[in-house]
């Protein structure tokens, strides 16, 4: 699995972090999205803090495991060394050498599998058989609640059709 990504602040600030936060781990073949809950900032708490210790502890929690990776289990591990305060959605993904995309997604952080040009699956299952050529773009609802399937189908094959990176790929999404 080749990956990339690409993140685009809702804040024109350059130096300002909001509620997302991300991770790649190549060498496990996982990915994992979380999104802070924004309504704890009326209570003076910086969701975003949440959503990137929440990746960071899924990010460690992977790099101590053996593969084939259980992403529930690396979701839970990180939920328990949580120290800071708030709460975060997130989809953690996983593929495995049978070609088998595992899956756990809490909220409306998620994923979606494109294949053949169009969206084959969108986070509504937690397995799923992958074939080479297939592209996942997982995202939370900063992407999905703003671009249709189609639209996020369309740019991500045009990308790779292309031949671009999975980075440039994952750019050209987010524009």
């Amino acid at each position: 699995m080749m990956s990339g990504s690409f993140y685009k602040s809702k804040y024109s600030d350059l130096g300002s972090q909001d509620e997302d936060n991300h991770f790649i781990c190549d060498e496990m073949q996982t990915i994992g999205v979380a999104d802070g809950v924004s309504g704890w900032g009326m209570r003076g708490v910086d969701a975003g803090i949440y959503a990137r210790q929440l990746i960071n502890n899924s990010l460690l929690a992977t790099l101590t495991k053996t593969h084939p990776i259980d992403p529930m289990k690396v979701l839970d591990e990180a939920f328990a060394k949580m120290k800071a305060v708030g709460c975060s959605r997130a989809c953690i993904i996983s593929l495995h050498k049978d070609k088998m995309l595992h899956a756990v997604k809490m909220g409306d952080s998620g994923f979606m599998v494109i294949g053949q040009g169009a969206a084959i699956y969108r986070s509504l299952v937690i397995k799923v058989v992958v074939q080479a050529g297939d592209v996942i773009v997982a995202g939370t609802d900063g992407l999905f609640d703003n671009l249709s399937e189609s639209q996020i189908s369309e740019t991500a094959v045009t990308g790779i059709e292309r031949g671009l990176h999975p980075e440039d790929v994952a750019w050209q999404v987010a524009q």
